[in-house]
């Protein structure tokens, strides 16, 4: 699908006015951050998941999800944590169980929506299938064609609603108001946090020493509850978050102290487009994320290359965003990428892979 019409152009010139060069990776050291509400207290911290909260997640979804194996590339001096080979194509699905299991009987009884970019409507569709729940999912227009048919093929009720994913999310919230259907968010809700936050609790008995960790964001529900672990299991890793130069919202907001509204180009990376981030994911990568680096499409449609070329994998342009980040920094090795997803429809693969750069 032509995502042009939904989100503004993306021409070389409006990039580089908005993202100059020292922007591209920027050091946090953990702990110096600034406040989110100057001079108050964050009302977020107290529901920040701690990591026996990620604990217990991981026994709640332990039933529902694969254990995904850690690839270890040794001409690269990297390891790949393979969640996209997770059930249905991507980590969503810890988070979206992790959530739906915390309901009640009368609340699943009402159905759950959702407003998604694709993997987290099908993490929330799939989970929503096993127990038996009725699921809405809205996306924005230009929505991935294979992520379309994945949801339909779950049986999800969709809603094409909204520019791009903020505008749909806001659109959702409002049917879930109006019916009493209860919202599922993608990433900013302390459940969801700590569903995805157990790929790292995995990952950690998967790998050796590790200089760091390169971990996609988003809306920052991954980095949340990847951080968190590695903050209180292996504080000596680093955790270095990467994010479209098109779609820098985490960074801006890291930048400002607080979130705010960030402009979001076109991108191969569809699932990590947002103009927002969540109150609590950034106070997560204040605390405890030490560096947010910007990747070029370049540089991404370089990555999807990559792996296809090393190890014969095909991902998602948003699962590229974090090797394109640990390919730019050989110094940090040895290191581990966590590959996020599999859904990506043939023809947009095809043209990333051969474009030349």
């Amino acid at each position: 699908m032509n995502q042009e019409r939904n989100r503004p152009s993306r021409p070389d010139r409006r990039i580089e006015e908005y993202c100059n060069a020292s922007s591209r990776g920027k050091v946090f050291p953990r702990g110096l951050h600034p406040p989110i509400s100057p001079g108050g207290k964050d009302p977020a911290d107290h529901d920040l998941p701690t990591l026996e909260q990620i604990r217990e997640a991981g026994v709640r979804i332990r039933p529902h999800i694969w254990l995904t194996p850690t690839v270890h590339v040794e001409s690269a001096q990297l390891y790949l944590k393979m969640e996209c080979w997770q059930r249905t194509g991507s980590f969503k699905v810890r988070g979206a169980f992790s959530k739906l299991l915390t309901l009640d009987r009368e609340q699943l009884a009402r159905g759950v929506v959702t407003a998604s970019a694709g993997n987290h409507g099908i993490g929330v569709a799939e989970a929503a299938r096993y127990l038996g729940v009725e699921c809405h999912v809205f996306l924005p227009e230009g929505a991935s064609a294979a992520k379309l048919t994945i949801l339909r093929n779950l049986g999800a009720q969709l809603h094409i609603a909204g520019r791009d994913y903020d505008e749909c999310e806001a659109e959702a919230l409002r049917w879930a108001e109006r019916t009493g259907v209860e919202f599922i968010h993608p990433f900013d809700d302390p459940a969801v946090i700590s569903g995805q936050g157990t790929l790292a609790l995995e990952m950690l008995e998967q790998i050796g020493p590790a200089e760091a960790v390169f971990v996609p964001i988003g809306g920052g529900g991954l980095i949340a509850g990847v951080s968190r672990v590695l903050h209180e299991l292996r504080p000596e890793i680093q955790v270095i978050g990467a994010q479209p130069e098109a779609c820098p919202a985490m960074l801006r907001s890291l930048e400002a102290g607080r979130v705010v509204e960030t402009p979001c180009f076109d991108t191969i990376a569809d699932g990590l487009a947002g103009r927002f981030v969540g109150e609590r994911t950034l106070r997560a990568c204040q605390l405890w994320v030490d560096e947010v680096m910007l990747v070029e499409e370049s540089e991404i449609r370089r990555a999807l290359r990559w792996l296809l070329d090393t190890l014969h994998v095909v991902v998602e342009g948003s699962a590229a965003v974090g090797v394109a980040a640990a390919l730019r920094r050989p110094e940090l090795r040895p290191a581990a990428v966590v590959l996020t997803g599999r859904n990506i429809d043939t023809r947009t693969l095809l043209n990333a892979v051969s474009t030349e750069e």
